[in-house]
């Protein structure tokens, strides 16, 4: 598959995916029912289960960027932060299987990350996820999650991946520093902007920050798409289709927001409230 017939499909899907109106239909609509339909106009296939066609929307997001990227490098990285992420969630509860990337998704399977924290052996792990595991293995009282994700991002920055792309990430750890660092967490993650520098550089964030998680995390994944965003028309680049999986995350993880709330009996104050900055 050429680069340029991937992204002019992947710019074709960019125009139907959720919006602002779309959003603002489904937090009003009477049921969870009618909030899926909705969704029906972004390419969904709409399932009774709110949990299943979630889940059954995000593998195939994830399947389709795999089939759509033309770039190796790129999919190499992207396939290696699916495996760091499922490594997390492992590392967190031994048993679970939930919130992980398809087995096909990643060079290791959940099976053998399970097996390598239980038997304490690394070996077969990416060099530095296994330096990671060990690290924890010897200060059990580390922050988990910040260790790993420290190990993904100095993997990923490595890697031969597209200029916009590597700046996207090192973003992503800017973000994760400044939402350490309010929740009084010292661990600092490196790549990203200096440390004496983080706060001058997203005054706009830290206002956010200001206003609650939530807040924060709406205008702090907004930053990030405007970011990757920018110039996806070109077809001659790799980046785009990067932008759409991007985008398409955000979407999935709206779209979870608003029908798990609907479910679960949220007003509509709630939810709009849930998603400030977005509606």
């Amino acid at each position: 598959m050429s680069t340029i017939y991937s992204n002019a499909v992947i710019s074709a899907r960019l125009g139907t995916m959720l919006d602002a109106d779309r959003i603002h239909r489904m937090i009003v609509a009477t049921t969870t029912e009618d909030a899926s339909k909705i969704l029906l106009e972004c390419g969904w296939d709409v399932h009774d289960d709110v949990d299943t066609m979630l889940s059954r929307e995000f593998t195939k997001t994830v399947r389709e960027f795999l089939t759509l990227c033309t770039d190796k490098h790129l999919l190499s990285a992207v396939r290696a932060m699916f495996l760091y992420h499922n490594a997390s969630a492992i590392y967190r509860d031994i048993d679970s299987d939930g919130a992980l990337y398809p087995v096909d998704a990643t060079d290791l399977s959940p099976t053998q990350i399970r097996t390598a924290i239980q038997k304490q052996s690394f070996d077969a792990l990416p060099k530095h996820l296994a330096t990671a595991f060990e690290d924890l293995r010897i200060n059990s009282k580390s922050d988990a999650e910040t260790r790993i994700m420290q190990a993904m991002y100095a993997d990923i920055l490595s890697r031969r991946i597209p200029r916009e792309v590597k700046e996207y990430f090192r973003t992503q750890i800017d973000i994760l520093n400044l939402r350490n660092t309010a929740k009084g967490l010292t661990t600092f993650i490196d790549g990203g902007t200096p440390k004496d520098m983080l706060r001058t550089k997203y005054l706009d964030l830290l206002d956010a920050l200001d206003g609650g998680i939530d807040k924060f995390e709406n205008a702090s994944q907004a930053y990030l798409i405007n970011q990757i965003m920018s110039d996806d028309g070109n077809l001659f680049t790799t980046k785009t289709t990067f932008a759409w999986f991007v985008k398409k995350l955000e979407e999935l993880r709206i779209a979870r927001i608003i029908l798990t709330g609907k479910k679960f009996g949220a007003t509509r104050d709630e939810l709009r409230e849930r998603l400030r900055g977005l509606v």
